[in-house]
């Protein structure tokens, strides 16, 4: 039974998650990813504080001491670093070559979580392993060396295009795609944050007090940075 709701509850998250994630790049694109993140936090925060007032569970369940907040405001941090590089490849690179790559986070979480004592079945490291082959044949680009040289002028191209073309044909490099570095970026966030999310801050606040937290420090950090690197909010 809880096996089930965890599924449940997983798949749930993933569709919320992916719908986010697609309003999240029209957001970016029009008002850019700095504000997309700010606001998504900031309305994030307000909801989950009502909810949680009338719940009546701000301090339920929590481990005394100033140490779980700590760990919940560490937590936020790396949130808002993770989501700004993954609303930045948003904002710069095509959405069904950056989301697959930031998608791919659940492959570190995974390994951490081994490498923290969990195990998992041959078939489920089997299946991180495509996961982590799709994920480098969808961020890169195979195309010809001499694509970076268009602005040439017209008398060169005309005289070398023949030869040009065959060496072109010859010399095909690859490269990761745009914004794919900032997608990269995002996946090794999440992967990390999930991880220490699972391991030491759910078990110390619960799980709704660690997003409140997460919201709070994530939308507080980006105000404040907001006024020396002049970001307009």
């Amino acid at each position: 039974m809880q096996l089930s709701l965890a599924i449940i509850l997983g798949l749930t998250g993933a569709l919320c998650w992916g719908g986010a994630d697609f309003a999240a790049r029209f957001a970016s694109r029009r008002v850019g990813a700095y504000r997309t993140l700010f606001f998504m936090q900031f309305f994030g925060f307000i909801a989950l504080s009502v909810y949680l007032k009338f719940r009546g569970g701000f301090f339920e369940g929590i481990a005394p001491g100033w140490h779980p907040w700590a760990l919940a405001a560490l937590a936020g941090a790396i949130n808002m670093i993770a989501s700004l590089s993954l609303y930045y490849s948003f904002q710069v690179g095509v959405m069904s070559i950056v989301a697959p790559v930031s998608s791919a986070y659940p492959a570190l979480t995974v390994a951490l979580a081994i490498a923290s004592g969990e195990r998992i079945t041959a078939l489920r490291g089997a299946g991180l392993a495509v996961t982590l082959v799709g994920v480098i044949l969808a961020a890169t680009t195979f195309t010809s060396a001499a694509a970076s040289t268009l602005n040439e002028t017209a008398a060169k191209e005309s005289a070398t295009k023949e030869t040009g073309a065959k060496e072109s044909a010859a010399k095909e490099t690859a490269h990761l795609s745009k914004g794919v570095g900032w997608a990269i970026l995002a996946a090794l966030g999440f992967g990390v944050l999930f991880w220490f999310l699972g391991f030491y801050v759910v078990p110390a606040v619960g799980p709704t007090i660690s997003v409140w937290v997460i919201r709070l420090t994530s939308f507080s950090v980006l105000a404040l940075a907001a006024i020396p690197t002049r970001k307009r909010l």
